[in-house]
Formats: structure tokens, sequence, C-alpha cells
């Protein structure tokens, strides 16, 4: 159950990790940056080539994906910056991204102005069982999604509700099939089948939604 005391922990972690995602990115070396550029074809010529969308979803990327000299971003970042350097809610927000999971989520419900309701199609798909539904809270979205549509996202486990780590890719719910048949190709060059591939998520369903997703509108959004 969503009450205004989770939403207002919603609005203070969402305001802490805008300025946590800054001090993350003092950890990430140039050769990160390419590389996660080259994976969404935005590294051209030795020039990164991004539009305003762009920009959160190669962060993104840096962030929970990439990993270099064994580590992912979060985990250098543990090892070389003290955790008082932290305040209360960058703590919070900090062990919250170590329950990342990037997921196809279906929307079943929604609660205008406050938070959605959704089942993650990809671990029914992968496991054959039916996990529990998550409520996330996020006023955008609770605003815009509808039920029956299909969500592409990164969802952080922040105790007692999810919140995304603000990049989704929205589908409609009729494009399913389409999507799971995508994933279950194995790529040329690559051993497994891109459902078996969740560090890649990202790149696949940016390159999806390119195609045949529902357009997103980037524009101010103080309340979120």
């Amino acid at each position: 159950m969503i009450d205004s005391d989770k939403i207002r922990t919603y609005r203070m972690l969402r305001n802490a990790g805008r300025d946590f995602h800054g001090k993350l990115f003092t950890v990430i070396p140039k050769s990160v940056l390419v590389s996660a550029a080259e994976d969404f074809g935005l590294w051209k010529k030795n020039t990164l080539v991004a539009d305003m969308g762009d920009t959160d979803i190669l962060a993104d990327r840096m962030i929970y994906d990439k990993r270099w000299e064994g580590k992912n971003c979060r985990e250098h970042f543990e090892t070389t910056v003290a955790d008082a350097a932290l305040s209360e809610h960058e703590r919070r927000y900090f062990e919250a991204m170590k329950t990342a999971s990037f997921s196809l989520f279906s929307v079943c419900s929604t609660a205008p102005g406050s938070h959605i309701v959704l089942s993650d199609r990809l671990m029914a798909l992968r496991t054959g069982l039916t996990p529990p539904d998550i409520e996330l809270i996020d006023m955008g979205l609770s605003e815009t999604a509808l039920p029956g549509t299909l969500l592409a996202t990164r969802a952080l486990d922040v105790g007692g509700f999810y919140m995304t780590s603000g990049v989704s890719f929205p589908f409609s719910g009729e494009h399913e099939p389409t999507i799971v048949k995508y994933l279950r190709v194995k790529p040329s060059g690559f051993g497994k089948r891109r459902l078996d591939q969740p560090d890649r998520y990202a790149v696949y369903f940016r390159r999806l939604h390119r195609q045949i997703g529902i357009e997103i509108r980037h524009e101010a959004q103080p309340n979120l």
C-alpha cells in the first residue's frame, strides 16, 4: 500500500539520486564512456553524438551495466569514496542500487499522482513462475501509463516500494510477442540469447523502442 510517507520518501530519494549520480561519474573512466556510447551507436569519429534523451540512457548504462577491472561503477565507488561523504538519503539510494534489475513489465493498474502496479513479464518468461506484482512510485508514469501497456525499465527495491533508475522504454501491449521473439534470438558473436543477457537489456530495449516503442516526450518534470 502506497501512502503519503512513501511518496515523500520517494521524492527525497529521487532528488538524492540526481545528486548522487554526479558523484558516481567521478569514478568512471573515459574508456567506459566510449564503450557505453558505442553500445548505443552514439560514438562517431571520436565524438559523442547524443540527444537530450540519450544522455540519461548513456549514464544509466555506465552506472549499472558496464564493468572495468572486474568491478561495476557501484563497486568502484564503494572502494574509493568514504561512506561519510554521503548524506542519509544518498546512502539509502546507494543500497537500493544494489537491487537494480532491468526487465519488461506489464502495467496492471495505475494510481494517478502516486504509483503504478507492474507485473514482471521477463521474469515469468525466464523462470516459468509468476512473480508477485510490484508497486512502483513515479509521478509521471502514474499519470501517463495505461493498463495493458508494457514498460522496459530498471527497477530499484527501496523497501516498501520500487522506483526506476530514471530510464524507461514504453511499448504497446500488442507488441509483446514481437519483443519476446526478438529476445529469444542468439545474435551473431554472442553465445547466449538476448533474453539471457540482462546486462545488455538496456541496449536491446532501446533498439526495439526506436522501432516499435511508444514515443517519449522529454520535458522538465520537477515533481518526479
